[in-house]
């Protein structure tokens, strides 16, 4: 593994990052094995550039809490020492620092994974690490936007006079949406998109159509496009004025870059002002929109699963929360005997 030459789409994970705080506070033996640590993520584990980052940050946190309390740099004997007091008071100073839950919970994940790496490679064992908990986390139901003001936002675009949405440019915006709420793609599967990749959908038909999506930890799967969705993406193909090869990416920023993920949100902030919608219709609400209006109409859970790309059934079992929330409100609001109903009839 360690002679695999990184490609280009590793680039950003190894450029060592972590090398610009690790002097005064990594012993040696302790920084040999982060880089150790760091190709594992790369080339075994295969994380996101997002998970890589996150890691590091919490590691970042973690040994420089410890040379804190120690004023002596992290010796891999330390870590090895480390007792789940300590863990604990790591946590209680996260806490103390203003990181709200979902930070804490995640820089507990990064521990445990970093310990079982440690464990796995026969450098050191920590049992004390599995004793620690997770700080309780308040379940975050993703939030569902109405059909109606998707609807609404895609017409918006076309009809636009801003500037922002002319030509090409509000083409490309109407195939991106649609992408993502069509087809349920995450922002980084709809950018990272070549021409190779939805080749299926530039030949004009009627029939739903297909193309593979490489999703999370580089787990590949079949999307379903229906007409008007391909419908978009050949509208936007016929006006981009940059190149549309197999190699070359989907979706351009102005200046003829793969689009980043700055220029969507951007994009939405303007079409939320223009409309009035709230500050959830993001484009990440898309997918979960995507999700929750098929289960609705009655698509089998694991069929979303599949759909969605989530690696666990429990990943998806959300949206069934989601649902149940909305059944909730709307037998409250229509049911003749519901409960707040009668009380405010006997006053």
């Amino acid at each position: 593994m360690e002679s695999q030459m990184p490609t280009e789409a590793d680039d950003f994970r190894m450029r060592y990052v972590w090398k610009e705080w690790s002097a005064g506070i990594l012993a040696a033996d302790t920084e040999n094995t982060l880089l150790k640590f760091h190709k594992y993520l790369c080339f075994e584990k295969r994380a996101s550039r997002h998970t890589h980052r996150g890691y590091f940050q919490d590691l970042h946190r973690f040994f420089s809490y410890a040379v804190s309390q120690q004023e002596t740099s992290v010796r891999l004997r330390d870590l090895a020492d480390y007792s789940v007091k300590f863990f604990r008071s790591f946590l209680a100073f996260l806490d103390k620092e203003g990181l709200g839950k979902a930070s804490r919970a995640r820089s507990v994940s990064t521990l445990r994974s970093f310990y079982r790496f440690l464990d796995a490679q026969g450098i050191l064992h920590n049992s004390q690490i599995s004793l620690l908990r997770q700080p309780k986390q308040d379940q975050l139901l993703p939030k569902a936007v109405p059909v109606e003001d998707i609807f609404d936002l895609l017409e918006t675009i076309r009809t636009s006079e801003d500037p922002c949405f002319e030509g090409w440019i509000g083409l490309r915006d109407v195939a991106l949406f649609s992408l993502l709420y069509g087809c349920g793609l995450r922002i980084a599967e709809a950018i990272s998109l070549n021409w190779r990749d939805i080749g299926a959908l530039l030949p004009k038909s009627s029939e739903i159509v297909f193309f593979r999506v490489l999703g999370k930890r580089e787990k590949e799967r079949l999307v379903p496009v229906v007409p008007k969705i391909a419908e978009a993406i050949r509208e936007y193909a016929q006006s981009c004025p940059f190149s549309c090869a197999a190699e070359d990416p989907v979706f351009y920023g102005y200046k003829g870059d793969r689009i980043n993920p700055g220029v969507i949100q951007r994009q939405m902030r303007r079409l939320r002002a223009f409309l009035g919608l709230p500050d959830n219709f993001t484009p990440h609400a898309l997918r979960h929109s995507y999700a929750t209006h098929l289960l609705q109409n009655g698509a089998d859970l694991r069929v979303i699963q599949e759909l969605l790309g989530h690696a666990s059934l429990s990943s998806t079992q959300i949206y069934t929360s989601l649902n149940v929330k909305d059944l909730e409100k709307i037998h409250e609001k229509a049911h003749p005997r519901d409960h707040a109903k009668m009380a405010d009839q006997i006053k």
